[in-house]
């Protein structure tokens, strides 16, 4: 709760110094460079730093989910270490995300 807390209070100082979103801001950032240190890897971690708990965890559990076939490594241990407090948000939220 405080790390989102911290994020929400940077992303309002963002927009009040540079009148632009910093979400944006990576992506614009990231796209102009060649080099390694903007890459995608890169632009997803920041990215995910601004995201809710609780957006985090059921983009993670989709990621796991989507595509051809399931990784299920990676499932099994979001859902061992997933925080019960945050369950049965992170349920709701994935069946209006993702309409399941």
């Amino acid at each position: 709760v405080a790390h989102h807390d911290v994020c929400q209070a940077m992303l309002g100082k963002h927009q009040e110094l540079f009148a632009d979103d910093l979400k944006e801001s990576i992506v614009k950032k990231s796209s102009e460079q060649d080099g390694w240190i903007f890459s995608n890897n890169w632009k997803t971690a920041m990215k995910a730093l601004l995201e809710s708990e609780v957006d985090l965890w059921t983009r993670a559990l989709n990621d796991a989910m989507r595509g051809f076939g399931t990784d299920e490594n990676t499932l099994t241990a979001l859902v061992c270490t997933m925080p019960a407090r945050l369950r049965e948000s992170i349920f709701l939220r994935y069946e209006k995300r993702y309409n399941t």
